[in-house]
């Protein structure tokens, strides 16, 4: 879908949004299914051209499966397989669907995306479909003077491999509806986001060098930022005379609204604010939906939502929660690992691109530490703080204070639990690394919430020497019990 560069800019990104809407569909679900229908129609014609030429080589084989399946009821088995495949396919798929949608509702609404691109539900939709199409196709062009043997005898083997499917995908649908597999789906949908974002990140620059005022880009529609493209970026600082730089206000999987600000234009010169408005607008594609190929900020905020409706009263069990939370913990580890030298040097390009995904990741954890507050998961908030002494030491000095922030947030949150050893650990390991790094402030915060909450024992569970009465309601040398019923 090809437009003039000298159509109006609304239609110029209505035209780019509707491609991009189709783009995502075939790279989502499509492409599997119309590839294997396509198959399955050159099947059907290879198997009805053999039918029909009666090849002398093949004409023996021809005749025995004839006489397997004689003329008279090759039709019907044919209408039969066709018939009965539409039938399970629709039943299937919608009580898979419902499933998906039971599970979509607990979880979040990734559930659904995972669903459709997982590579082998979409084999089995077009394997459903080619064979009906298959079926249908040879009934059309079925002859009254030729039995269509070949092509009867695939079809019948091909409903025998469907049924087979039928059992796999089954049980595939309920392991993809498993906790643990939702959530390593996620993860590894963020790390493959967070590759393409590093390559934006290694072109563009970190912080600002120009010290100049700005022409102020405002959104002229509303959306996800689902791309950004560096070239019309280049193009809309070449519009400047001398130096020029472009400021966004946005990253990938921002949500903008009509009259926010996406990015500064910053000149030495006075610049040619039609073009550059255009230029930057055109740059910054939108869209109703985030995409978790490019978002890894997308994967951080579904496990945030998982382990923050697991992690709260709503759910009986934190097992989800915890699962969630160890994958948010390795995404920070990873994405730790690779924001040093490489990610800070400037890129070639004078743009800059300011790198949110640390800040929230490590913003999801603390969510997840408070609203265990509300639940009382003494597990979850320690593998939370656990979470944050481990990613600590590893944090660019420049960004530790992201923990320390978070850390001063959930601590009114520890607090709120009853004294377990899983968060007195956690409580020792965080203030070990918060002094490490140099933040002992903090430390000394973390070990007056362990000091509370190693009182809280003592003030709740007294010594029975200790309660008031204790030695007139227990006599000498008697049992407790004889002498407590008296």
């Amino acid at each position: 879908m090809q437009t003039s560069d000298k159509a109006p800019l609304h239609v110029r990104r209505g035209v780019r949004r509707v491609k991009a809407r189709w783009q995502r569909s075939i790279a989502e679900f499509l492409r599997v299914p119309f590839a294997l229908l396509a198959a399955f129609i050159l099947l059907a014609v290879g198997s009805i051209t053999l039918d029909t030429i009666r090849l002398p080589v093949l004409a023996g084989v021809h005749d025995a499966i004839s006489r397997m399946l004689p003329k008279d009821s090759v039709s019907t088995l044919l209408t039969s397989i066709a018939t009965s495949v539409v039938t399970i396919t629709s039943i299937t798929f919608s009580v898979l669907l419902l499933a998906v949608q039971q599970t979509a509702s607990s979880f979040t609404p990734v559930v659904f995306e995972q669903f459709l691109r997982r590579r082998t539900n979409q084999v089995y939709f077009g394997f459903f479909v080619g064979l009906s199409f298959y079926c249908f196709l040879v009934l059309a062009v079925l002859r009254p003077d030729k039995n269509p043997a070949f092509s009867a005898l695939v079809a019948l083997a091909l409903t025998l491999v469907a049924f087979i499917m039928l059992v796999l995908i089954i049980y595939g649908t309920v392991d993809q509806m498993r906790p643990g597999t939702v959530i390593r789906s996620i993860h590894q949908l963020a790390m493959k986001a967070r590759g393409t974002e590093e390559a934006l990140l290694a072109r563009t620059r970190r912080e600002p060098r120009l010290d100049a005022d700005g022409m102020t880009v405002h959104a002229t529609e509303s959306g996800y930022v689902v791309e950004i493209d560096l070239d019309l970026l280049r193009e809309a600082a070449a519009t400047c005379p001398g130096e020029a730089e472009i400021v966004l206000e946005v990253q990938l999987g921002s949500h903008v609204v009509f009259g926010d600000a996406v990015a500064a234009v910053v000149c030495t010169g006075q610049p040619d604010a039609s073009r550059a408005r255009s230029a930057v607008l055109a740059a910054i594609s939108l869209d109703d939906l985030r995409d978790i190929d490019v978002d890894a900020g997308y994967g951080v905020d579904e496990m945030h939502n998982i382990a923050w409706a697991a992690g709260s009263s709503a759910h009986h069990s934190p097992e989800t929660a915890l699962t969630a939370v160890a994958a948010l913990r390795d995404l920070l580890a990873r994405w730790i690992a690779v924001s040093g030298s490489e990610r800070e040097r400037g890129g070639e390009l004078p743009v800059v691109y300011r790198d949110g995904v640390l800040a929230q990741a490590v913003d999801a954890l603390a969510s997840i530490g408070l609203v265990t507050a509300e639940s009382r998961e003494h597990q979850t908030c320690a593998e939370v703080l656990t979470a944050f002494a481990a990613s600590l030491p590893r944090m660019p000095a420049g960004e530790q204070g992201l923990l320390d922030d978070a850390v001063r947030r959930v601590l009114p949150a520890v607090v709120e639990h009853a004294y377990s050893k899983q968060l007195d650990h956690a409580l020792t390991d965080l203030a070990r690394s918060l002094r490490h790094a140099g933040l002992d402030e903090t430390a000394g915060r973390v070990d007056q919430a362990a000091g509370q909450l190693r009182e809280s024992t003592r003030r709740i569970l007294p010594k029975p020497s200790e309660h008031p009465g204790s030695q007139a309601m227990i006599g000498e040398g008697a049992p407790v019990g004889i002498r407590r019923h008296r």
